[in-house]
């Protein structure tokens, strides 16, 4: 009898890019008070937690049940936008502590209501190609 190898099917080609803070509005839980539901919500953050990047009340950011905990700035916006159907996975990797005295620019500074705020790093994972679009690779990865 011939032998016939089954074949598996194929993996998907998966993508795997650290959001850095460029990506994000560094300031955005900073203009909020301190007792903003987005402190408390920042607050409890783990590190492996799974958050989701959308676009939600014409906001574009990382998002945990409804609350959003991060803004995405322009440039991160341009970058993230196109590749939002193809994202799997946002995983928190870190949480970056920062404080009234780490914004230099006094047009920023003035926008400011509270001391302290918390940024989550996460790293997403996406398919490399949509659907009838090309490659979705992120410009360093090329």
């Amino acid at each position: 009898l011939p032998y016939t190898v089954p074949t598996a099917p194929p993996l998907p080609d998966l993508r795997y890019h650290l959001m850095g803070m460029d990506a994000l509005f560094l300031d955005y839980a900073g203009r909020m008070i301190s007792q903003a539901p987005i402190h408390q919500a920042l607050a409890d953050i783990t590190i492996g937690e799974t958050l989701t990047l959308a676009t939600r009340r014409g906001i574009t950011g990382l998002w945990k049940e409804g609350e959003i905990l991060a803004r995405l700035s322009t440039q991160g916006a341009a970058h993230w936008n196109p590749r939002l159907p193809a994202i799997e996975s946002l995983t928190v990797v870190a949480m970056i502590h920062r404080s009234r005295i780490d914004v230099i620019d006094p047009a920023f500074t003035s926008r400011l209501r509270c001391e302290a705020w918390e940024i989550p790093i996460c790293e997403a994972v996406f398919r490399r190609e949509i659907k009838g679009q090309a490659s979705v690779t992120p410009p360093a990865a090329r």
